[in-house]
């Protein structure tokens, strides 16, 4: 299925509210140059919610879109929310002004399959945990060559929350807030490397983890105001 150059605005459903991706063909999701704004879901992905199969996502905007979620947090997504098992590609694309009471304002994964998140931006999203992204995956999810700024959460992880394994590369997180990992909030058993790197002028520490569960691994490069 490939949808390119188009707008999908102030729609409201209980999931899913701009679009619903459900893609079982072996070619899963293709979206090019589409923007989804101002849509507004009950339940999870304000903008998109991902149920099935592979997609990739290029040179699109979520903006301005909402999500309940649930009251457990499990997931919401208020721009995107990824339940497919499929791999996930997001690239050159931009995620800003989203807002969920649940987990990953602009980006929230429980999928089963691997989410790549490349040359992309996240900026001022809102969220309980994740303001800018949230990974609760049993599938590696990786950030590179993207910026995280600005997002807010209200409880941990203003840029991103890590519930299981996730890779910051080339990436920068600044200026996000939270109580506890303004920039990036590790809890529980989860796993966060972190490469070439910089995280600075994060609101609440820029990371942070669970005292007694495994520390961060820096693999090098990185760059840290020493606020972490």
């Amino acid at each position: 299925v490939d949808v390119s150059d188009a707008a999908l605005s102030s729609n409201e459903a209980a999931d899913g509210a701009g679009m619903l991706g459900e893609a079982t063909s072996a070619g899963g999701l293709t979206l090019t140059r589409v923007g989804l704004t101002d849509n507004e879901a009950t339940g999870n992905g304000g903008g998109l919610l991902l149920t099935s199969g592979s997609a990739t996502i290029s040179a699109s905007v979520f903006e301005g879109n909402s999500a309940a979620a649930s009251e457990d947090m499990i997931a919401g997504g208020g721009g995107l929310a990824n339940h497919a098992g499929g791999e996930v590609r997001v690239e050159d694309s931009s995620f800003t002004g989203n807002i969920t009471s649940g987990r990953g304002g602009g980006i929230a994964s429980v999928g089963d399959g691997p989410f790549t998140v490349t040359g992309t931006t996240l900026s001022g999203n809102y969220a309980a945990e994740g303001g800018g992204l949230s990974s609760n995956a049993d599938a590696a999810f990786t950030v590179e060559n993207s910026t995280v700024s600005g997002n807010t959460a209200t409880v941990a992880g203003g840029g991103a929350v890590v519930l299981d394994t996730m890779t910051f590369s080339s990436a920068t997180v600044t200026g996000n807030s939270a109580p506890s990992g303004g920039g990036i909030e590790k809890l529980g058993d989860s796993v966060l490397f972190v490469q070439n790197t910089i995280l600075a002028s994060n609101e609440g520490g820029n990371c942070g983890y669970e005292p007694g569960t495994a520390a961060i691994t820096s693999l090098g490069g990185n760059l840290d105001s020493g606020t972490s």
